[in-house]
C-alpha cells in the first residue's frame, strides 16, 4: 500500500545514474489472525442519504416551479388567467 505523505516527503539515498535498480523485497505474508472482515453495510446511513437526496431534489423542483409560476402571477396581478 502506498503512503502518499511518505512518498512525497521521504529522503532517498543518492545513487549514480547507471546503477542497477533493485526492487525491494516483497512484504512477508500476514498471519491469518491479522486479516479482518469487511465492515458491515450501514443501512441506516444509506436510508438517511436517500431521504436527504429525495428531499433535495423535491426542493429543487419546487424552487424551479416557483420561478416559473411567480413571475406569471405578478404579471397578471395575482388574478386568475382566462380560460379559452
Amino acid at each position: 500500500m502506498v503512503n502518499p505523505m511518505q512518498a512525497v516527503s521521504a529522503v532517498l539515498p543518492f545513487e549514480p545514474e547507471n546503477a542497477p535498480v533493485v526492487a525491494p523485497p516483497p512484504p512477508s505474508p500476514l498471519p491469518s489472525s491479522a486479516v479482518t472482515k469487511a465492515a458491515p453495510v450501514d443501512h441506516k446511513a444509506i436510508e438517511l442519504a436517500v431521504v436527504i437526496a429525495v428531499c433535495a431534489v423535491g426542493l429543487a423542483l419546487l424552487v424551479l416551479a416557483l420561478r416559473v409560476v411567480v413571475p406569471m402571477g405578478r404579471r397578471r396581478g395575482w388574478r386568475p388567467g382566462r380560460s379559452t
